[in-house]
């Protein structure tokens, strides 16, 4: 993966004023347009920002859409694949619904040079990644960030039939990542991961509050309020006791790569080949990666109940949670579908353009977290549990 700061490039053909931007627009297009037809095996993966240089403190402005390429580089949250293109080739951007307000072009720089680095690391343990790079030349007035990624091989979780080995087998992968960016990842730079105020940020639940407006008089409302109020009293005041850690915090169905595992029998299981968009990379918990895993699963699962002791059990088998982890995992998996609803209904007020994307997870999910509100947390803990239990005593299957 390269990220290119194009100041550089395009310096000869910035200028102040409404004529000279444009000109220097018209040239960037057009060299984004070129990259598919040159390189027929890459895909394009980009966000535009403008903002100038030099100003720490100021904020990011709203992204530039570029013609053709409006409904790939729009202010939504990673995940949508190209059209046309391999699902592993995600746009990204800067979620629109994000409070930017402290956000600077240098913060986006030194977050992406940590996740250049932690890449690296995963790399060196024989892990295929893409390569982010970080330049920033400083040369020019403004600033415009590109990202184009190699294309990897697989297909996403989100187009296969979710079974046990494979729910299992994602939890030993997401504990093993987490395990190796916790003990063995060590930069100048990883201090811009802890991003407090990341609405994205499991811990940020209570946040919701300011964006509950956009679900109306729904039928959901008393769900949300219950997870919010649940996760408030019973989350926030333990949360010194879970073991910090670096996480992906974005571990969706549509970035995870799945590819075939020849080495099965029946050559029917699936092995992760694959792990997409890192842009909500963060210092939070081992037991926040496995709650947002378990959630994400769940939406794309036919039996949503029984997937928590599977993927528990994998991650497990790598990072053991504490007692306190465990009795919190409930709240947290409700937490997150609060999360990703209530924002998405959100962000669908601000874009109704893109809402057949921002909706994804809406089309099953409110039925989801009813299901957990309405069974409570000792039924489903009780589920998760002896799974996961099972596991243990006899190994995956």
């Amino acid at each position: 993966m390269v990220l290119l700061s194009l100041s550089e490039w395009a310096d000869t053909e910035m200028n102040e004023g409404g004529e000279g931007e444009a000109a220097c627009l018209q040239p960037i297009r057009s060299f984004l347009l070129s990259f598919p037809r040159q390189l027929k095996n890459r895909a394009l993966h980009l966000v535009l920002r403008e903002a100038q240089e030099g100003a720490p403190g100021r904020a990011l402005p709203q992204e530039r859409n570029l013609g053709p390429f409006r409904s790939r580089s729009s202010p939504f949250k990673a995940g949508r694949a190209f059209p046309g293109r391999s699902s592993s080739a995600s746009c990204w951007a800067w979620p629109a619904c994000a409070p930017r307000s402290k956000t600077s072009v240098r913060d986006t720089f030194s977050q992406l040079a940590a996740q250049r680095a932690a890449h690296l690391l995963k790399q060196e343990a024989g892990k295929k990644e893409s390569i982010p790079g970080c330049p920033d030349t400083g040369s020019a007035k403004r600033a415009y960030i590109v990202r184009l990624l190699s294309y990897l091989p697989g297909k996403t979780v989100a187009t296969i039939h979710m079974s046990p080995p494979l729910l299992y087998e994602l939890g030993r992968m997401a504990a093993r990542m987490d395990k190796t960016l916790t003990e063995k990842f060590q930069h100048p730079l990883a201090r811009s991961l802890h991003r407090g105020g990341f609405i994205w940020n499991l811990a940020n639940v209570p946040l919701l509050e300011q964006y509950i407006h956009a679900l109306g008089r729904s039928e959901y409302l008393d769900a949300v309020k219950w997870a919010i109020d649940q996760f408030r009293r019973k989350i926030v005041p333990n949360l010194h006791s879970f073991r910090p850690c670096i996480i992906h915090g974005d571990l969706n169905d549509h970035n995870i790569l799945v590819d075939t595992d020849f080495t099965s029998p029946k050559r029917s299981q699936y092995r992760v080949s694959g792990i997409l968009d890192f842009s909500d990379m963060n210092y939070g918990c081992y037991v926040f990666e496995v709650a947002i895993l378990i959630m994400y699963m769940m939406i794309e699962s036919k039996d949503p109940l029984s997937v928590g002791g599977h993927v528990l059990a994998g991650y497990e088998s790598i990072v053991p949670l504490t007692e306190e982890e465990r009795d919190a995992l409930f709240l947290l998996v409700s937490g997150r579908f609060a999360q990703s609803l209530v924002m998405a209904a959100y962000t669908t007020l601000l874009q109704p353009e893109n809402e057949e994307y921002l909706m994804t997870t809406s089309k099953t999910g409110w039925k989801h977290l009813l299901l957990l509100f309405e069974m409570g947390q000792k039924a489903v803990e009780m589920i998760w549990f002896n799974t996961a239990e099972a596991y243990a005593k006899k190994g995956p299957s």
